[in-house]
């Protein structure tokens, strides 16, 4: 099965050199790549290591974002296998990157899985941005200065990141989130 970065980067080459009616000779021509590996790489079927993707990027004279990204306007799947998830406090809440930053973007999106029973503090102390939190499932008690607030499954708030608060799981359950940090 084709993994999603072998297939943007398959779909990338492919819409490029058919873009600028370019046959796959003609594409090893200007790169050096034989044209068996171009072909494999177009299908899916070969991960090229990174001297050949070098070779292509020269050749074609596009930028690596141009061959390895997907087209921000295009379809994106996000698979958390792919994306993999990192465990902040192990036993205690895990977040999950689903969105990150990247350039033309001003925001990030990610899951948090807090235990039951932990704190989850708020990720960016003192910067300037807002945390758009959604409950997803559990109850949520947000803790913002010295103020609390319970949050159901389906409700949301925004915080400004820079105030002191934190996610709180008082139930039995895993609490699940999606958060949204945005640069505004």
């Amino acid at each position: 099965m084709m993994e999603i970065r072998e297939r943007t980067l398959s779909d990338n080459l492919k819409r490029i050199r058919t873009g600028r009616n370019l046959s796959l000779d003609a594409v090893a021509g200007l790169t050096g790549v034989s044209r068996s590996m171009l072909a494999q790489i177009e299908r899916g079927e070969s991960n090229p290591t990174v001297s050949t993707i070098n070779k292509i990027t020269a050749g074609l004279r596009i930028s690596y974002e141009e061959l390895l990204c997907p087209k921000k306007d295009e379809l994106r799947i996000i698979d958390p296998e792919f994306n993999g998830e990192y465990s902040e406090r192990p036993g205690k809440y895990r977040t999950l990157m689903i969105f990150p930053y990247e350039a033309g973007r001003s925001f990030e999106q990610m899951k948090i899985t807090i235990e039951p029973g932990q704190v989850c503090g708020n990720l960016l102390p003192g910067e300037e941005m807002n945390e758009y939190v959604n409950v997803i499932r559990g109850d949520l008690v947000l803790r913002v200065q010295s103020e609390e607030y319970t949050l159901t499954e389906g409700m949301s708030a925004r915080i400004p990141a820079g105030s002191e608060h934190v996610y709180c799981n008082r139930g039995s359950e895993q609490l699940i989130l999606m958060l949204i940090l945005s640069k505004e």
